[in-house]
């Protein structure tokens, strides 16, 4: 609503070239540190806990500035690569987020190890307002000093960068003052695993996590990179496909996020759980912690997708501010209610197959499955490459092959995954209950 759908364009761009970094460096850390800490605490290897912590925290540090030091140095050539020559200015104010959330990436894992949400839940609320906030504050700056667009995404992507700071600092004083780890007693004949043991177990569960994650990132890097060129080839000018593709990234898609993020806080939970199960009762199934979580991503994922299928419009009326996109050749100017609207009713289908891969995704990797979920989703993002090449390609359906892609990727993925969950799990689906 700030600074206006081409300077958003900058601004996703940005950010889902960040989110690509983030999965490569850290997706599947906090996961690792979760489970192997939950496995720990469950056997009573309490100092093994705070060892594993401490190893942790160390790799994340490493890691998040290589990846910062990476983005920044070759910022201008994602800008060349992007075809959008001022991006990287975004690329720059959002680069230091990556060192940061790793270091919030350790915390939380811990937290979650303990199976103690409150503080991973408290720096997500965190976060998010300080994104907003300072998000807000720093783009109505840019606008009243007159600033163009691109400058004034680089300011908005500040806010990122200061929320996720704010968050990492909350966790850090929530470690110091948590009385269940201050008590933790040291045993100094508790057997500990060495620094380098934990760091093979670390990167052995994180590896095919990592890859996974950072392979379904990248739907949102070939929406950047295909989306631009192929909707050029059709006669668009680079301004027109900037202001299509901003407001497809900052209207349809943080609506189309909105459900999956009320799934993935019980999904990234459900990990310690089932963890700490297995570790107490190997070769035992755990169907009925499997069946209560699908069936309450169900509850939340089906009303969802049919509300924004339906109310599109309404609801993108009432949060955001409508502007003309472009007049096409029939003389007809094109909205941005009218297109994300569209786009996001095709993109609605989507919430349930995400809702329900998120908590497939975290079974899977509860049960050691982790290499799996690589294959779905690595047929799913080629999935996601060729129809949205093939499609967004064909002037009768142009943009909405991006939603249209993003849904075959979602649906093979999910597909895959009920196939390995019950596979290899030996999981049995009673159908009417879950």
């Amino acid at each position: 609503n700030t600074i206006g759908t081409e300077a958003m364009s900058y601004f996703n761009s940005a950010y889902y070239i960040y989110v690509l970094f983030y999965s490569v460096s850290t997706a599947g850390l906090p996961v690792a540190i979760s489970r192997m800490i939950a496995a720990s605490n469950a056997q009573g290897k309490r100092t093994e806990v705070k060892h594993i912590f401490k190893v942790s925290l160390l790799l994340f540090t490493v890691v998040g500035t290589l990846g910062t030091l990476c983005m920044v140095v070759f910022c201008h050539q994602f800008s060349a690569l992007a075809k959008n020559p001022h991006l990287y200015l975004s690329l720059l104010a959002i680069a230091p987020t990556l060192f940061f959330i790793c270091i919030v990436s350790a915390f939380r894992g811990y937290f979650q190890g303990l199976q103690n949400m409150i503080p991973t839940g408290v720096s997500q609320v965190i976060e998010a307002v300080g994104k907003l906030a300072l998000g807000l504050m720093f783009a109505n700056y840019a606008i009243q000093a007159g600033m163009n667009s691109w400058q004034a995404a680089a300011f908005a992507i500040l806010g990122v960068t200061l929320g996720v700071v704010a968050s990492s600092v909350y966790l850090m004083l929530s470690k110091l003052w948590n009385k269940h780890d201050a008590f933790i007693p040291f045993d100094s004949s508790e057997p500990v695993r060495t620094s380098g043991s934990l760091v093979k177990e670390l990167i052995r569960i994180a590896i095919p996590i990592t890859i996974s994650s950072s392979i379904m990132s990248l739907s949102g890097v070939i929406d950047t990179f295909v989306l631009v060129p192929r909707l050029q080839s059709l006669g668009l000018d680079l301004e027109t496909v900037n202001k299509l593709y901003g407001a497809y990234t900052s209207y349809s898609v943080p609506l189309f996020n909105m459900p999956p993020n009320l799934i993935y806080p019980f999904s990234i939970s459900i990990i310690p759980l089932l963890s700490a199960f297995n570790s107490k009762h190997p070769g035992v199934t755990a169907n009925n912690i499997i069946e209560s979580t699908l069936r309450i991503a169900s509850i939340i994922a089906l009303p969802c997708t049919f509300g924004l299928a339906v109310l599109a419009k309404p609801i993108i009326a009432l949060l955001y501010k409508n502007e003309a996109l472009y007049t096409n050749d029939a003389g007809k100017v094109l909205m941005a209610y009218d297109v994300s609207a569209s786009l996001l009713m095709v993109l609605a289908v989507s919430v349930f197959f995400v809702s329900i891969i998120a908590v497939t995704n975290s079974i899977l990797q509860s049960y050691g499955f982790e290499r799996y979920t690589i294959y779905s989703t690595m047929l799913g993002i080629v999935v996601k490459l060729i129809s949205a090449y093939a499609l967004i390609g064909i002037p009768t359906i142009g943009l909405y092959g991006t939603p249209i892609s993003t849904g075959l990727m979602y649906l093979t993925i999910m597909i895959l995954n009920f196939y390995f969950l019950i596979h290899f799990t030996k999981f049995k689906p009673r159908l009417r209950r879950t």
